[in-house]
C-alpha cells in the first residue's frame, strides 16, 4: 500500500506540473485585442510606441503591446454601429498582430487611418499581419493605411488573407480607399505581401453591393515589390475607376515581381488604370480594360 500511495502522489505530481505547463503556455500564446472601449467605437487615436508602450485616446488607456496582438482604432460587434474616423499611429515597431483603423462586425468602417513608420535612419525591418484602413461587414469608403521610412516590410496570414487593404468588406461595396507606401530615404525598402487600395468578397444580389470603385495604390522610391498590387478588387461584382501608381526609387533599380492590375472584378472591370515610371523591371498583367502606362 505505501508503494501504492507514493506512486499515486508522483502521478498526481506529474498531472499538476503539466496542467501548469499547459496554462502558462495558454497564457504566453494569449493574442490580446488593444482597443478603446465598444461603446466608442468612432473618433479614437491609438498610438503604439517604439518602447512596446501604447496610449489610446491622450492616456484615457495605457499599457504594453506584445509581437502577436491585434490593435484597432475602433471596433465594434454592435448591430447596425459603424466605426468612423479612427486614426492608429505605429512607429519604430519591429512586430505586431493585425491591425484595424476601424472595424464593424455589422456596420460600416469610413475615414479611418493607419500610419506605420519605421525608425529615423529608415533601416528597421517590420513584420506585421493583416491591416485594415477600415473594415466594415457593410461596407468600407474613404479609409487610409500610410507606410512610410521602412526597410523591409514582411506580411504574414491571417483569417486566409496575406495583405495591406485601404478598405475591405465581406458584405459591402469598397470606394475611395487608399493605400500608399513611402520608401526610406535611401530607396531600399521592399516589400511582401498583396496590397489592396480596396477588396471586396460581397455576393449580395445588389451591384451597388459589390463594387470596387475609385480605390488607390500609391508606391513611391521602393526597391522591390513581391506578390500582388491591386487598386480595387470585387470578388463577385465590378471594379470601376480605380488605380495603381508606382514611382521608382532614387537609384533607379526597382524591381515589381508581382502582378500589377488597376482593377479586377469577376463580372467586369473598366476604366481602372496603372501607372508606373522609373522601374527597372516590372511584371505587368493586363485584365480586363485596366490601362497601364509606362513613362
Amino acid at each position: 500500500m505505501k508503494k501504492l500511495r507514493t506512486k499515486e502522489k508522483k502521478m498526481l505530481s506529474i498531472t499538476l506540473t503539466l496542467a501548469l505547463c499547459m496554462l502558462w503556455q495558454t497564457k504566453a500564446r494569449a493574442i490580446t485585442n488593444i482597443a478603446p472601449p465598444p461603446t466608442d467605437p468612432s473618433g479614437n487615436t491609438v498610438l503604439v510606441k517604439s518602447d512596446n508602450t501604447y496610449d489610446i485616446n491622450s492616456g484615457a488607456q495605457t499599457g504594453i503591446v506584445n509581437p502577436s496582438d491585434n490593435v484597432y482604432g475602433g471596433k465594434s460587434s454592435t448591430a447596425g454601429t459603424n466605426t468612423n474616423t479612427n486614426t492608429v499611429e505605429i512607429n519604430g515597431v519591429a512586430k505586431i498582430g493585425n491591425i484595424w483603423g476601424g472595424y464593424s462586425d455589422d456596420g460600416a468602417a469610413k475615414e479611418n487611418i493607419v500610419d506605420i513608420k519605421g525608425n529615423t535612419a529608415g533601416t528597421l525591418g517590420v513584420t506585421l499581419g493583416v491591416v485594415f484602413g477600415g473594415n466594415g461587414s457593410k461596407g468600407a469608403s474613404s479609409n487610409q493605411v500610410n507606410i512610410s521610412g521602412i526597410k523591409k516590410l514582411t506580411l504574414t496570414e491571417n483569417y486566409g488573407l496575406k495583405g495591406i487593404f485601404g478598405g475591405g468588406s465581406p458584405d459591402g461595396a469598397v470606394t475611395g480607399n487608399k493605400v500608399s507606401i513611402e520608401g526610406n530615404t535611401a530607396g531600399e525598402t521592399e516589400i511582401s505581401g498583396n496590397i489592396y487600395g480596396g477588396r471586396t468578397s460581397s455576393n449580395d444580389t445588389e451591384a451597388t453591393n459589390k463594387l470596387a470603385s475609385g480605390n488607390t495604390v500609391e508606391i513611391n522610391g521602393v526597391k522591390g515589390v513581391t506578390r500582388g498590387i491591386f487598386g480595387g478588387m470585387s470578388d463577385n461584382g465590378v471594379a470601376i475607376g480605380n488605380e495603381v501608381k508606382i514611382i521608382g526609387n532614387v537609384t533607379g533599380n526597382t524591381v515589381i515581381e508581382s502582378t500589377v492590375c488597376g482593377g479586377r472584378g469577376k463580372i467586369g472591370a473598366n476604366n481602372n488604370k496603372v501607372e508606373i515610371s522609373g522601374v527597372l523591371q516590372v511584371v505587368l498583367e493586363k485584365r480586363k480594360q485596366t490601362t497601364i502606362l509606362l513613362i
